[in-house]
């Protein structure tokens, strides 16, 4: 049972973001939580070690478009930044997949992104 509710309680949270952001913010939305899930899954770590949907949806709303705008998002330092600041900036610029993200995209993302 209890997993059950869980699987509700992702679907509410996803509903409520769909319901504070518009259609396209939330587009870029889904494509960061898809990020996150292929990186997070890669290492071997829940999905909110990286980022919860709280700064993804931060990261859209915001309009973060460079390294030094993620950095200015709360809870957001500099290992994250680091690891996988670039990944997540190109999906916001529109300039990756966030299927086709790969390690070394992650491993190289403070040097691509500035």
């Amino acid at each position: 049972m209890c997993f059950a509710r869980g699987g509700h309680a992702n679907a509410e949270r996803r509903a409520a973001a769909a319901r504070l952001l518009p259609d396209d913010e939330f587009q870029v939305f889904v494509k960061l939580r898809t990020l996150r899930k292929l990186l997070a899954d890669r290492e071997g770590v829940p999905a909110y070690a990286l980022f919860t949907n709280e700064q993804l949806a931060a990261m859209v709303q915001g309009q973060v478009r460079s390294i030094t705008d993620l950095a200015k998002l709360d809870g957001v330092g500099k290992a994250r930044i680091e690891k996988y600041g670039a990944a997540f900036v190109g999906v916001l610029c529109g300039i990756e997949d966030p299927t086709m993200a790969s390690p070394a995209t992650v491993d190289e993302s403070a040097d691509s992104a500035t």
